[in-house]
């Protein structure tokens, strides 16, 4: 999943309303061409936040790199948006039909909470975005590579700009000889796309597909989908919570600092399972380093202390807090403002 917390894409409450009142096409293409602004505008944020949390141990982390490297990744993501809103919007309206049939249903046992229609919004919700976490496992992995290999890029060029000197970079340099060595196929994958990182989409898929198979595409599973689902379900539980204690007149203005404030704290909260999915995700990390999660948060810990699982806290809270979250909320008040004004104008109509 992209990292974003945006009300169309996780809040169920927005996808109802919307849904009822307006073109479901309309809305659809709407949400998508939101989302695919707001990721394009926030990837920099992502590059420097995939980045500090693959920095090991407490090194500095280079900041300044070319521009086109700050928005690598940006495809993947843009790929998973587009085919997250498709399937969001499809799982949400087909779980509602389906829990309508389910009790429609006669000489059946029902199930009490599936037969309650206050749920139905509840588990069409949760379905929607359990599959909107498990789509975007592919995508969060061919992004984490691209700039894994884009972060080596800029580190080869700057030192050789430094240096002048090919043989400061990270490349290992093989003596000539006039006999080929036989080395086994893994290995000279493995050299191959070390000399020759690229931060192409096509190229990055095949680098996973050659080098980790499959079950390089779905490095972190579990990871990705409970961050994507601690962040929709936080994000509006918070905002709801502050909203009805600090905001009861539906100020635009508040509706923004409340979005701050929940994305504050959902970032306080999930980011040590982002950080972790990360390292989970990388190629120099995932399965050569760490086993396996479990033991990712443990050498983790013992090694680099509590602090490490907030490394990349600050692009994170940017990203998903200022853009997504404040002025996505501010939005998100702003049209449930007007849908009401519509409706109290169509009502006094009638």
């Amino acid at each position: 999943m992209k990292d974003n917390v945006t009300p169309q894409t996780t809040g169920t409450k927005a996808i109802t309303s919307t849904t009822t009142e307006f073109n479901p096409t309309v809305v659809l293409l709407g949400n998508t061409a939101s989302s695919i602004f707001t990721t394009s505008v926030t990837q920099p944020f992502e590059f420097l936040k995939v980045g500090q949390q693959l920095n090991f141990g407490s090194k500095t982390f280079n900041m300044l790199h070319k521009v086109k490297y700050y928005f690598t990744g940006l495809s993947s993501m843009n790929i998973s948006v587009i085919g997250r809103n498709l399937i969001t919007f499809g799982v949400y309206n087909q779980v509602l039909k389906s829990l309508q049939n389910y009790r429609t249903l006669e000489n059946s046992a029902k199930i009490p909470f599936f037969n309650n229609p206050e749920n139905d919004v509840l588990i069409a919700g949760i379905a929607a975005i359990f599959t909107e976490g498990f789509w975007s496992v592919p995508f969060e992995n061919i992004k984490t590579r691209m700039i894994e290999n884009a972060l080596l890029l800029s580190q080869r060029e700057q030192q050789d700009t430094s240096s002048n000197n090919a043989n400061n970079s990270n490349i290992h340099n093989e003596r000539r000889t006039f006999h080929k060595k036989n080395l086994p196929k893994h290995i000279e994958i493995y050299e191959y796309y070390q000399k020759n990182p690229s931060i192409a989409f096509h190229k990055a898929v095949r680098e996973i597909a050659q080098k980790n198979g499959i079950r390089g595409f779905f490095n972190a599973s579990g990871l990705t989908i409970i961050r994507s689902m601690g962040n929709a379900s936080l994000s509006f539980t918070f905002f709801n919570f502050l909203k009805n204690k600090y905001n009861q007149d539906n100020s635009e203005v508040i509706s923004v600092a409340l979005g701050l404030t929940s994305s504050s704290l959902i970032v306080g909260l999930t980011q040590p399972i982002d950080v972790v999915k990360t390292r989970m995700q990388s190629s120099q990390y995932a399965h050569h380093y760490y086993r396996n999660s479990v033991n990712c948060f443990y050498r983790m810990f013992i090694e680099e202390g509590y602090r490490s699982f907030y490394k990349g806290w600050c692009p994170r809270l940017f990203k998903i807090g200022i853009v997504n979250g404040g002025v996505g909320f501010g939005i998100y008040q702003y049209v449930e403002n007007l849908v009401n004004l519509m409706n109290g104008e169509k009502k006094l109509k009638s």
